[in-house]
């Protein structure tokens, strides 16, 4: 078994995002806008929603056209829309309240099994490996002869990575932890504990965070099940174990319109393919009742280099496959929003959306990443009254002229392109309880835009088919930060 026991990869949580959230934030920072308070949505009795819905479906009660054409603009900005509009197939909405719950053993085991089969968890036993600091002579001989290239570089009193000592104190330090360094890991087998806990402001939170070995391979495992009254992320994780790398998704759904990307060749197996899979999967756990399909894209792997900290491209191209909980035949729309930013002010909590993907290469299964799972209540019998898409449109068509101008420097200009609008759910974060919120129907339009003038020598194109450009609650038209998830 010690063939495949590679050091675990280092994990904050919930750090197999991070450089994604990176990426997405130098593409779309410049998007982003201060809203007054009067622009956020916050649940509240209106005269809308204290109306009764109209009789007919969602799409007789909303008036809402197959597509929405439209074009105006402002002196920077110019709107083109030809989008299908998409309504659920449903008689009507109901709000719900949803509460944050941990994961259970339940949830763990049917996972697990499902996808590794009985397999047992492993660690480094860092005790026993204190002396080289949990590594093996191979892996500090690695890390020498990293630090040698960066010695050849910079010499060896060039400071090593902004850790306060030269690079040959580093590369002696190495060496004195490769004297008392195993030849291979030695390992522990790690208890599965699933308990969900609610920790106090100063308690430090922790996970189960192990390895597994199911075939030939090492799948590194993560249940983050614990909460603070300021954090709400938990997370279920099973990732295949491939060059220290990290899956992170591209927003692309179609190949054959990416031209850019030849690493989407790298992946030979059809996506259908993968969504098949993907599906059956669901299936034998039970859960294809609570959550359906709602899109994939290609996923790419990146790892950070030591030396220069920079992202590395891996030729490892796999498919994911995004899973959405469905509420009476309602989905929640799926985002690359997370909705787990925090304001400024001391009363914020991190707590994100659920997601559930399932991401498959050419040799097989490759990642299930699982975020923060709620219970659903029924608020009322009652569906809500739902503004006409006239009105919709409307607000739309004023609010995102002034809430993307407000973003852009002096000589730039922005086209902006709608492809898709969508009706659906989204859950609102409760700003007085925190823990809880409220799926309520909000409109969300996708598309792309390009920036070009200014300070920017070549136009920037920002285009994502997860990335929500603009959404409103379809109760009483106001704007919603899908960032902040209210």
């Amino acid at each position: 078994m010690n063939n495949y026991l590679r050091k675990p990869m280092i994990r904050r949580h919930p750090a197999i995002f991070l450089i994604a959230t990176l990426l997405a934030t130098l593409l779309t920072g410049c998007q982003s806008s201060v809203r007054t308070e009067e622009e956020l949505v916050v649940v509240k009795e209106t005269e809308h929603t204290q109306r009764s819905a109209t009789e007919g479906d969602l799409s007789s009660q909303t008036q809402a056209p197959d597509v929405y054409q439209s074009s105006f603009s402002s002196p920077q900005i110019t709107v083109d829309a030809d989008a299908a509009v998409i309504v659920p197939d449903a008689p009507g909405i109901r709000t719900k309240k949803v509460t944050s719950r941990f994961f259970t053993e339940e949830d763990y085991n049917l996972f697990m099994q499902t996808l590794l089969g009985d397999t047992r968890l492993w660690t480094r036993d860092f005790d026993k490996m204190a002396a080289s600091n949990g590594f093996t002579k191979s892996e500090l001989e690695e890390r020498i002869s990293e630090a040698q290239k960066l010695k050849d570089n910079l010499g060896g009193d060039a400071d090593y990575l902004g850790k306060g000592i030269t690079v040959d104190e580093q590369i002696a330090k190495f060496r004195s932890l490769q004297e008392a360094a195993p030849e291979e890991p030695i390992v522990v087998e790690v208890p599965v504990i699933i308990e969900g806990r609610k920790l106090s402001q100063t308690e430090d939170l922790e996970s189960l965070s192990a390895y597994a070995v199911a075939g030939d391979a090492q799948y590194d495992v993560l249940l983050a099940n614990q909460t603070r009254d300021d954090w709400l992320w938990t997370s279920f994780w099973i990732e295949k174990n491939e060059h220290s790398s990290n899956y992170l998704y591209t927003g692309i759904t179609d190949r054959s319109s990416q031209a850019d990307f030849p690493e989407l060749d790298n992946l030979k197996t059809a996506p259908e393919e993968i969504w098949q899979t993907a599906e059956e999967v669901l299936k034998q756990t039970g859960y294809d009742e609570e959550y359906l399909p709602c899109g994939g894209e290609y996923y790419f792997t990146y790892r950070s280099d030591r030396q220069n900290e920079e992202i590395q491209h891996i030729d490892l191209t796999g498919y994911g496959v995004h899973f959405t909980r469905v509420v009476d035949g309602i989905p929640v729309t799926y985002t690359h929003q997370d909705g787990g930013s925090v304001a400024d002010d001391a009363d914020s909590v991190s707590w994100p959306n659920e997601a559930m993907t399932l991401i498959y290469n050419d040799y097989g299964f490759a990642g299930f990443f699982w975020d923060c799972p709620y219970t659903v209540e029924d608020l009322s019998e009652d569906y809500v009254f739902l503004l006409p898409f006239d009105e919709i449109r409307n607000v739309f068509e004023k609010m995102i002229l002034e809430e993307y101008e407000d973003t852009l420097e002096e000589g730039q200009t922005q086209e902006i392109i709608i492809k898709e609008v969508r009706l659906g759910y989204m859950r609102v974060k409760d700003r007085e309880t925190l823990s809880e919120g409220t799926l309520v129907p909000v409109w969300d339009f996708f598309g792309s835009w390009t920036t070009t003038g200014g300070s920017f020598t070549q136009p920037l194109v920002f285009e994502d088919s997860y990335t929500s450009l603009f959404t409103i609650n379809a109760m009483d038209g106001t704007v919603i930060d899908r960032d902040l998830g209210y």
